[in-house]
């Protein structure tokens, strides 16, 4: 059975709702949970993140076990106790658009922690839901506005851009933000969206080089390009699937395939729109990354080993944290991609350890390399300011001077400026 209609969404704050009913009515708690599902599946929370913090807000004020189903763009949430007399409890909802907004999505974690800490009430916990509602966007305009654009210029330093390129890129990125923002806040689908900014800014690139600016064309469009990649639903599609919800990952793998067909689109016609005019570019994959014989700027390694470990760390790591916690009582479980030398020759590191309480952790890691470098590592955490960290390192044979153990005690202090 479906709970009769309501006069607000249910992701609207409460005060518009009418009378709260008491805190251990089931359907307080649902439309709570449900709340708190659509704030973090709408700013981009994946599936098995938004199941689990429906279950943790159930379980918090004791409505156990709620039966929940959440999809790329919809969550049904029901509840059933025989015992009470009444109905099963249904709610449904459709998430219209989803967005990469992680400053919300921090704060609706946030919230669940709250939660399941104790420390909020079901009233508290709307109230926090209603602020989350009204917050502010965290940046202003002018970041928001210039952010794309810098990140942009980046991405040509990275693959080996002088500092022409970049303010070039940078300049590309910024004439065609406005009409971004514009097309953005309209109900033109995604792909259309993606098509338009791959094309304009690939014009845009084409001009630069026919007014024989001293750049180099293929480095700024890469740069201007990059930005419109769908990376996050690339990598997110591949992680519902990991975690077995194969109707989310498969939505969010079409997504990515439709809007990766769009920017190559775009980019197929812009080029030869501007080859018909005598301009030819190509995009450069691999970069100029050397300055050296056999070297590679310290800025361009860098930013791969970054791209590395955010990928491993989404892909690999989360899932695999969650079945070693399950197995064998390792809620610690990371392993850190190095890509390092000359020749980017790639290894990792594994990190495995328990988190016994609080205050105290364990951990052992080791390089997956035939060098090994062995580190056991006790901490105790005083406080957020001060903790205590005892450390047994067995150094690879590589690198032995005199004695490959080596012990150490450090005593760490935090500070915030």
């Amino acid at each position: 059975m479906t709970v009769p209609s309501t006069d607000s969404r249910p992701d609207a704050p409460s005060g518009d709702r009418g009378a709260t009913v008491p805190a251990a009515d089931p359907r307080q708690v649902l439309r709570l949970a449900m709340r708190v599902a659509i704030a973090m599946l709408g700013s981009g929370a994946q599936t098995d993140d938004v199941e689990t913090a429906i279950d943790t807000t159930g379980r918090a004020y004791r409505i156990d076990p709620i039966q929940r189903s959440v999809t790329f763009s919809g969550i049904a949430i029901s509840y059933d106790d025989p015992t009470d007399g009444h109905p099963p409890t249904t709610l449904l909802y459709t998430v219209p658009e989803r967005v990469s907004d992680f400053a919300r999505l921090a704060a609706a974690s946030s919230v669940v922690r709250r939660i399941k800490a104790g420390d909020l009430d079901i009233a508290g916990a709307e109230g926090a839901l209603d602020e989350l509602v009204r917050q502010p966007p965290p940046y202003g305009r002018a970041i928001s506005f210039a952010a794309p654009a810098v990140s942009a210029a980046g991405s040509t330093v990275v693959f080996g851009g002088a500092p022409l390129d970049a303010i070039a890129t940078l300049a590309v990125a910024l004439v065609i933000q406005p009409a971004l923002s514009s097309l953005d806040r309209s109900e033109l689908p995604p792909f259309f969206r993606t098509f338009f900014g791959v094309a304009a800014s690939t014009l845009l690139v084409a001009l630069l080089v026919a007014l024989g600016l001293p750049i180099v064309g293929g480095l700024v469009l890469t740069g201007s390009l990059l930005r419109f990649l769908p990376g996050y639903a690339l990598v997110s599609g591949f992680r519902d699937l990991i975690d077995q919800s194969i109707i989310s990952g498969s939505a969010r793998l079409a997504e990515a395939l439709l809007l990766g067909a769009g920017a190559a689109a775009g980019t197929a016609l812009a080029l030869v729109a501007a080859a018909s005019f005598g301009v030819h570019l190509s995009l450069i994959t691999t970069g100029n990354l050397a300055n050296s014989s056999g070297g590679i700027p310290t800025l361009a390694q860098s930013g791969i080993n970054t791209a590395a470990e955010i990928l491993t760390d989404t892909i690999i790591n989360n899932p695999a944290r969650k079945a070693t916690d399950k197995l064998f009582g390792l809620n610690v479980f990371e392993i850190d991609p190095i890509i390092s030398g000359s020749q980017l020759n790639p290894t990792a590191r594994l990190t495995v350890g328990r988190q016994i309480n609080n205050n105290l952790r364990v951990t052992y890691s080791t390089n997956l390399s035939q060098d090994q470098q062995q580190v056991l590592a006790l901490e105790y955490r005083v406080s957020n300011k001060l903790s205590f960290v005892a450390q047994y390192e067995q150094r690879s044979l590589t690198n032995v001077t005199r004695n490959r153990d080596n012990f150490s005690f450090e005593i760490r202090f935090r500070k915030r400026f």
